[in-house]
């Protein structure tokens, strides 16, 4: 008996330095949230905000990252929003360390913690109101439900998957990433990997899930009168086609058969030179034809996403079965200027825009007022600010790189190796999705870049600490929140 209560007493005592460090971890996450005294906003949050229910569905994207902040924010403060956000970040951290590299020591989790806040552009996402964040999440779920179900208890494979279909729900693209793990796995098999006798059971887990998540998009259209994944989608992949130059051709083919409503803006849209946008730092950028087409250009006058949803997906289908090549190079140069494309930026918004005036309306004058005076409101995050942070950043991913190059070689076929490949094939694979789906942006590859800092970090940690041999040695298992717990790898007890 005495032997019993000394166990549950260690296992109770695990439990609660576990949630302090995920705690502390979380805390460290939102420092720079703190320091502008708002969480950061976007201008899609906006459109997000106001997005609580069926009945004010956004045009172009779902509805579901509208209710997690009102179930969240509770129309009181956004503040609950990224701090439920900072607390799976900081879980899933942990989850992952733990299970790949053998990390669980206060000290190790905690200089991970501010090493990625300082030197990546994780703690922007986290503390951001965009559903941008649960992107890397999912990648990183994704890897430990594949890679190893066998050293993870039912509850965290459990979050794991919720986490999985949630990620999958938020945005259409997630789901679309998350497929690139099936060429991942392929790859890690060729280079060695076997799974473990529970990777069944991860692949069911992890497939169910993303089933979900898409069940969620399908029913969510389906109320608003369109069986499909996406309520807008495809209007969005034909404004890159246009851009590219694919659908043009085939529209000067077509219009004077098809006669698609499209057709009366073609003269229009062929005579398009991107315009600049000058902001009030001085930074200019230039306003492709995708983005003009979808915000300025003819899409109104076509009746928006909704109306122009069918005849898109004629033309997106039609365009690429006659110009499939030149849709793939077009693809292919897209996907690369993505991949280096991961600037964090951070612009202030007119009290006029739809972000400012959804703050207003959602949370109220005080809420709006703390908003006004956000060190981002005001401008203190400024472009050369960022230049010099970006700069910072891009050293850091640099230095990255090289480290993991230089353990990769060393832990050939470890956990963490196959961790790192599968990882990486999907971030690869998120700059290939998102620039089919939309124009390149510095906040698509953004979001998942500080991946590769984090396993440079733990890396770095795992070789100081002498636990990655071991690690892979003993398969040391994560039992969730409470820390890790000594069963032979298989064991699904």
């Amino acid at each position: 008996m005495y032997l019993i209560a000394l166990v549950n007493e260690d296992a109770t005592r695990n439990r609660v330095i576990t949630w302090a460090i995920i705690f502390a971890m979380a805390l460290i996450f939102l420092l720079p949230a703190l320091v502008n005294g708002f969480p950061f906003v976007f201008y899609d949050t906006g459109t997000y905000l106001p997005s609580g229910g069926l009945r004010h569905p956004p045009p172009d994207r779902p509805i579901y990252y509208g209710i997690f902040n009102r179930l969240t924010d509770l129309k009181l403060s956004p503040w609950p929003t990224v701090v439920v956000q900072s607390l799976l970040t900081a879980w899933v951290i942990r989850c992952f360390t733990s299970a790949f590299f053998g990390l669980s020591e206060v000290s190790q989790l905690l200089s991970l913690a501010f090493f990625l806040t300082v030197g990546t552009s994780l703690p922007w996402f986290v503390g951001q109101l965009m559903p941008d964040i649960f992107t890397p999440l999912m990648i990183l779920a994704l890897s430990l439900v594949l890679l190893v179900p066998d050293i993870l208890s039912r509850s965290s494979q459990l979050i794991l998957a919720a986490l999985i279909s949630i990620s999958a729900a938020f945005h259409q693209a997630n789901f679309l990433v998350a497929l690139w793990a099936v060429p991942a796995i392929v790859v890690c098999a060729l280079l060695g990997w076997r799974p473990s006798k529970l990777f069944v059971n991860g692949l069911l887990a992890s497939t169910i899930a993303l089933a979900v998540g898409m069940a969620a998009l399908f029913t969510v259209n389906v109320f608003g009168g369109r069986w499909a994944l996406s309520s807008g989608g495809s209007v969005i992949f034909m404004a890159r086609l246009l851009e590219d130059g694919p659908a043009i051709k085939y529209l000067d083919q077509a219009c004077p058969q098809r006669h698609f409503a499209l057709c009366a803006y073609l003269d229009e849209i062929k005579s398009y030179h991107p315009s600049t946008l000058t902001f009030p730092d001085g930074r200019f950028i230039e306003i492709p034809l995708s983005t003009w087409f979808l915000w300025g250009g003819p899409l109104e006058q076509l009746g928006n996403y909704r109306a122009e949803e069918a005849e898109a997906s004629t033309i997106v289908a039609n365009t690429l079965l006659s110009y499939p090549l030149s849709a793939l190079r077009a693809a292919i140069g897209n996907a690369f200027r993505q991949l280096v494309s991961f600037r964090t930026i951070l612009d202030p918004y007119p009290e006029s825009v739809g972000i400012s005036t959804a703050i207003q309306s959602v949370f109220g004058p005080v809420v709006y007022e703390h908003y006004r005076d956000s060190r981002q409101m005001r401008g203190d995050f400024g472009f050369s600010w960022f230049e010099g942070l970006n700069y910072f950043h891009c050293v850091i991913l640099g230095g990255s790189v090289m480290v993991l190059i230089a353990y990769l070689g060393r832990r050939f076929k470890s956990r963490a190796f196959y961790g790192t490949v599968l990882v990486t094939i999907l971030i690869i694979g998120n700059a290939f999705t998102m620039s089919i789906l939309s124009s390149p942006a510095h906040r698509y590859q953004g979001r998942v870049m500080w991946l590769v800092p984090l396993f440079a970090g733990c890396f770095a940690s795992a070789q100081i600490a002498g636990s990655l041999k071991q690690n892979d040695r003993r398969g040391v298992p994560y039992d969730g929140p409470g820390g890790p717990r000594t069963r032979e790898p298989g064991s699904n007890s």
